[in-house]
């Protein structure tokens, strides 16, 4: 039995916790604002009461694949509505009926629509992914490509070509873009999740752009890099 006072004695039991989680959950806030995270490591490993660094793994995971997947639905919605705003409502209803349109269930693992949409949303983890590791690995890769014999032979070859009284520096430097596009980039930026054109390549350059400029290793491999399509063409100056 419990008298008139018991519910009243544990209250501030209960405040407590409350006033506790409500701590933890400000200093996890204040340490991804701050991009501290190794904080947000120990936190998260605290919080959750778990043995090590690999024990956040599955979760990590799983947390990436739904924000995936919900990317994905969120830009579905808004592809709809851009194609269903520039049609009458006539029109809409002379198509017939798509039953992905209104949340039915998903095609079968055998429909090659499933695969692109699987190959899709991987590329998109990837990108999601990129650290300063990985976008160090991606400027590693085209360097080797760009010093590669191949790309130098090509590259002694254009040179030569700019010679040519009538090729404007405009026209030199997208014959440059292109070389590196077709013996380089192309190659290298689809392994980072990133489509393997224009897009994916501007893509690319803005979040290398975005490390450069807190990490001093991609700046200074960026440079490394400029510095040997550069060298490269002494025609283009």
């Amino acid at each position: 039995h419990c008298g008139p006072g018991t519910f009243r004695s544990r209250a501030p039991g209960f405040r407590g916790i409350a006033a506790a989680m409500g701590d933890a959950w400000e200093t996890l806030r204040s340490a991804v604002k701050a991009e501290s995270w190794a904080t947000v490591v120990d936190a998260l490993l605290g919080g959750l009461q778990l043995g090590g660094p690999f024990d956040l793994l599955p979760l990590l995971n799983g947390a990436l694949g739904e924000v995936i997947r919900r990317e994905e639905e969120a830009d579905a919605l808004r592809a709809r509505r851009h194609r269903a705003s520039g049609r009458s409502a006539f029109s809409r209803l002379q198509e017939p009926w798509e039953p992905h349109e209104a949340g039915a269930s998903a095609a079968s693992p055998s429909d090659p629509g499933e695969d692109a949409g699987g190959a899709r949303r991987w590329r998109r983890t990837l990108r999601a992914v990129l650290t300063a590791d990985g976008a160090a690995a991606l400027l590693h890769e085209l360097l080797a490509r760009f010093s590669a014999q191949e790309f130098v032979w090509e590259a002694e070859r254009l040179n030569q070509r700019m010679l040519d009284q009538r090729m404007s520096h405009e026209q030199k430097a997208v014959a440059i873009a292109d070389l590196k596009w077709e013996h380089g980039q192309q190659l290298v930026v689809p392994h980072y999740g990133f489509t393997a054109d224009q897009r994916g390549l501007k893509e690319a350059e803005v979040i290398i752009d975005g490390f450069s400029k807190s990490h001093k290793e991609i700046r200074k491999l960026n440079g490394k890099l400029n510095k040997q399509i550069i060298d490269l063409f002494p025609n283009l100056r």
